[in-house]
């Protein structure tokens, strides 16, 4: 054994170790991570920079005059008098900006160590990796156990050895969705008992059990051992309690500004997108909800996508059972009206082309578009009919 190879016995942390392995497959390679980490960094600067220049770089008054100039109404001195609600924005923006650097770092740093991994001990090549699927890679794994010892306490390795490990924590989080362990039904107004399962709900809650510094579970896997004494477990459970309510306090402060990055990067994400398709409004998904109630143990990510994937077509057959009739009229009347004023629009403007800029006239029947689309899109899903017996 040569003495590249001693350095990768007696791993540490083998659920970290594997989770990484497998997503560096999955992610085909050091580098193709590498350039979507680094710019997912630079499209978050360049959001925060042009909403920054938007909000205080323009002079929109002068965009209202009857012969505007884009370069007359750019005012760069804005920049230095950023105040307000903007720049606190700003500052919050780049504290995030500053720990996603750190952690695109250290991620670098942990990936560059399993491409060296995936060279010296499991003989496979940067290029190679988009031509092998997952089980020859979990079988080359397999097989470097006998001559590299990652795992201390096992001579040698299986594959449930392997998922477990990638799994762990995805298998607590699964099993306490099924015991309803985890809070996501809860009593609306008016709308009665709900699930209700977000994607910073399920953050905080990863944070609360898993990842946070009073989390019940060490390095994300292994239950402190406190937890396990029975004379120990109110003390522990109010202290989680009092973390778990200056956690919310926190969320409730930083709940205006998670809701307006959240507008603007999903208005800048999908505005092409619904422009060219406005009927991917109403394209059905599963919910994070639906991802964890459906999904087996040990079910790796690539394996459990390509099974929603088959089931897509037919639970959406089963929901178009479930119609309603009053929104299929609502729809139809409100796509009715839409439609005759949008009508009107279009053959002003075809008549006349400087109503294209008018005020209002362009935001209009891009409003009205959407709208008839939607609408057409409702009620042609809400009219369709599918006997239960042959789903």
């Amino acid at each position: 054994m040569s003495h590249d190879s001693n350095k990768w016995n007696q791993i540490l942390n083998l659920d970290d170790f594997f989770t990484r392995i497998y997503n560096y497959h999955q992610n085909n390679g050091f580098w193709c991570m590498f350039i979507n980490d680094m710019l997912q960094l630079v499209q978050f600067a360049f959001v925060v920079f042009f909403v920054v220049f938007l909000s205080c770089c323009i002079d929109y008054d002068k965009l209202g005059l009857s012969d505007p100039s884009i370069s007359d109404a750019i005012d760069w001195s804005g920049l230095s008098r950023i105040h307000g609600f903007v720049a606190l924005l700003a500052i919050i923006a780049i504290f995030y900006w500053s720990w996603k650097c750190f952690k695109f770092i250290w991620n670098t740093t942990k990936y560059s160590e399993i491409k060296l991994f995936y060279k010296d001990v499991l003989k496979i090549n940067e290029d190679d990796i988009s031509n092998l699927d997952w089980l020859e890679v979990q079988s080359k794994l397999i097989e470097s156990q006998k001559e590299v010892q990652l795992c201390l306490h096992k001579e040698n390795l299986t594959e449930l050895d392997i998922s477990n490990r990638i799994m762990r924590t995805v298998n607590y989080k699964v099993a306490m969705i099924n015991k309803n362990v985890l809070p996501y039904s809860f009593q609306f107004p008016l709308l009665g008992q709900r699930v209700f399962l977000s994607k910073v709900l399920m953050a905080n809650l990863e944070f609360i059990i898993f990842t946070g510094p009073w989390a019940p579970f060490k390095n994300s896997w292994k239950l402190d051992e406190r937890y396990k004494k029975r004379e120990l477990r109110e003390v522990l459970a109010e202290r989680l309690s009092k973390y778990i309510t200056y956690l919310a306090f926190f969320n409730f402060l930083l709940m205006p500004f998670i809701f307006i990055w959240q507008f603007i990067f999903h208005l800048v994400h999908y505005a092409e997108i619904v422009k060219r398709e406005p009927g991917f409004l109403g394209v059905r998904m599963w919910s994070l909800y639906s991802r964890h109630f459906l999904r087996h143990y040990n079910e790796l990510n690539h394996e459990f996508d390509a099974r929603l994937k088959r089931a897509y077509i037919p639970a959406n057959k089963y929901l178009n059972l479930f119609t309603s009739p009053m929104l299929v009229i609502i729809a139809k009347n409100i796509g009715f009206f839409a439609g005759a004023i949008l009508l009107v629009l279009v053959t002003l403007t075809l008549i006349n082309e400087e109503l294209l800029f008018a005020d209002n006239i362009p935001l209009a029947i891009t409003v009205l578009g959407i709208t008839v689309s939607v609408c057409r899109l409702l009620y042609l899903t809400l009219t369709k009919c599918f006997v239960l017996r042959h789903l």
